[in-house]
């Protein structure tokens, strides 16, 4: 009985580690979803941050002829400077977007590493787990045998009891 009820907990706990690692999977997928989205936001931002580059060294270039040509038109000039700053503050702003995307990847990275690692214990304790479930059922079976075996010289024996105790009677009867 002990035999059954422990192969009874080690498949109650196997279903368990089961559920759990359905669910790790399931959360380390989700992750990936995330990281890949992020990893298009990231490219997203690359790209953008190039416009923005090529933006600026227009506006650059634009501002140095202007200065050299047109430095009686302020005016023209002031505006050129403006564009200049807004493209730069646009930029800085998309480099420290980029930069919060690059730690954000990290942190993702870094969770799904973690979450790997936490399957593979479940993996190797559900191995575990399953090794030593097929041990005690293949002990229980040995004691089933065992069992039999014993119930059947049990009959033997009662059998040859009979036996010899009517044999006796027989000669009791034929020695009078």
């Amino acid at each position: 009985a002990s035999s059954h009820q422990e192969i009874n907990d080690l498949r109650l706990n196997w279903e368990e580690k089961t559920k759990q690692l359905s669910s790790a999977e399931l959360e380390l997928s989700q992750l990936r979803l995330a990281y890949e989205g992020e990893k298009d936001n990231n490219n997203s931002l690359h790209i953008q941050m190039a416009r923005l580059r090529e933006n600026l060294e227009t506006e650059r270039a634009t501002s140095a002829n202007l200065r050299l040509s047109l430095e009686h038109e302020k005016d023209e000039k002031d505006s050129a400077l403006l564009r200049n700053a807004q493209v730069s503050q646009d930029f800085e702003l998309a480099m420290q977007e980029k930069r919060m995307q690059e730690t954000e990847n990290i942190e993702l990275q870094n969770k799904i590493e973690k979450l790997e690692e936490a399957v593979r214990k479940m993996n190797q304790e559900m191995k575990d787990s399953s090794k030593n479930f097929e041990e005690v059922k293949a002990k229980l079976i040995v004691l089933e045998e065992a069992q039999n075996e014993r119930k059947n010289s049990e009959e033997m024996e009662k059998t040859l009891r009979t036996n010899l105790s009517d044999m006796e009677e027989q000669l009791i009867e034929k020695t009078k």
